[in-house]
């Protein structure tokens, strides 16, 4: 009797097992005939979509933005005009971030790599920039971008606006450090997961959506526009404070490090010259031009603005080091944009206004980097060149 029990024991769940089976190669058809929306990442590997057209209407949802938003995509899966025929002999960067590079909600023309092509337009002959931000993606993510992508491109520059979706991350993977390539990863089941991803678009699918969720969670992905009067208000206790500091320096500073030397290091042994640029936020020690609202009082995920600002200015001030020791260009944007809710319409994400004031900044810094790189490609003296916000 007990024989025949385990007998049908097993029975059953082999059945179960083969019902997962199919179930998951249902899925996994139906996933790659009819994706529900674009799969950006397999595993650790970038895919991305080209040639690709979203029109949006804003219906005042976003004041700050434009009502009627054209997003698009070229050949290259990358925001702004197809490469140029004579691409060797132009001058050629491509913006590398994640959502506050990409910028979803503003229109073709108005995001800050855009913004930043216009005014070189006056200084460079055969000048070229494409914006390579995806929204949500880390340091991680750059990585995986700058391998499969970009050193295949050849782009002179590269510039990285980093650090806001790298709080909390932990140390490279198995193949991160180059550990391991190909196959599954059976070193932890995260790393499986991962590795799974690579080969089925319905993993990568249920990946994909649990880390929107945790973009959500930490306040990363757009949820409209903010109104700083409404924000609760925070005052996060010492002890607290103490150990989310510690917390940050002794365990993601380190891998944090690591990832943008790797940055480098992959760029330059291509003959991609890496620049690196702080990111700000409208919170921290100031208070808004507009509003009267001290920002260090606002609710950040939990915790008050000038802790959630002395978090982010940890990876700030890591990236402002690194460059610094290896001989970067480093724009201190996270110093330099004014904090102020005209340049915002939530607590990280750029209006037009501030798309064209980040231009100016970067413009200011990055015009005589390329001059002096680039001679012959320069048209007309950086400071004559130059404009203000108020210009474009």
């Amino acid at each position: 009797m007990e024989k025949g029990g385990q007998v049908g024991l097993r029975a059953k769940l082999l059945l179960l097992a083969f019902g997962t089976l199919v179930a998951f190669a249902i899925v996994e058809i139906w996933v790659r005939i009819n994706p529900p929306f674009e799969l950006r990442v397999k595993g650790e590997k970038i895919s991305l979509w080209v040639n690709t057209e979203r029109i949006t209407n804003n219906n005042g949802h976003s004041p700050k933005l434009d009502s009627r938003i054209v997003f698009r995509k070229n050949s290259l899966g990358f925001r702004g005009l197809d490469p140029p025929k004579d691409f060797d002999e132009s001058l050629t960067l491509v913006a590398v971030g994640g959502s506050t590079t990409e910028s979803t909600f503003q229109s073709e023309g108005t995001t800050w790599p855009d913004r930043l092509g216009q005014l070189f337009e006056k200084s460079f002959a055969r000048f070229w920039v494409n914006n390579a931000g995806l929204d949500g993606h880390s340091t991680f993510g750059h990585l995986a971008l700058l391998r499969d992508h970009l050193v295949q491109l050849g782009p002179d520059v590269i510039v990285f606006l980093i650090g806001n979706n790298d709080g909390g991350l932990g140390a490279p993977s198995h193949k991160h450090l180059g550990l391991q390539r190909g196959g599954l990863d059976w070193t932890s089941p995260s790393a499986f997961v991962k590795s799974t991803a690579e080969y089925s678009d319905a993993a990568a699918m249920a990946l994909q959506i649990y880390r929107y969720k945790r973009a959500m969670d930490l306040g990363l992905v757009y949820r409209g526009q903010i109104d700083l009067v409404d924000l609760g208000r925070l005052s996060t206790p010492p002890a607290e404070r103490n150990r989310l500091r510690a917390l940050h320096r002794e365990t993601h500073l380190p891998p944090y490090r690591s990832r943008l030397l790797e940055l480098i290091e992959v760029s330059r042994s291509h003959g991609i010259e890496p620049v690196f640029v702080t990111q700000p936020g409208l919170y921290g020690p100031a208070v808004d031009d507009v509003t009267g609202i001290d920002l260090a009082t606002i609710e950040r995920n939990g915790i008050d603005g000038g802790l959630a600002w002395e978090i982010l200015e940890l990876y700030n001030e890591e990236t402002r080091v690194v460059g610094t020791e290896e001989g970067l260009l480093v724009v201190d944007l996270a110093r330099s944009l004014p904090k102020s809710s005209r340049l915002f319409y939530d607590l990280v994400h750029y209006t037009n206004e501030g798309a064209v004031e980040i231009a100016s900044i970067l413009h200011a810094d990055l015009c005589p980097f390329l001059a002096e790189r680039f001679p012959a490609h320069l048209v007309q003296d950086c400071s004559t060149a130059r404009r203000t916000a108020g210009d474009l």
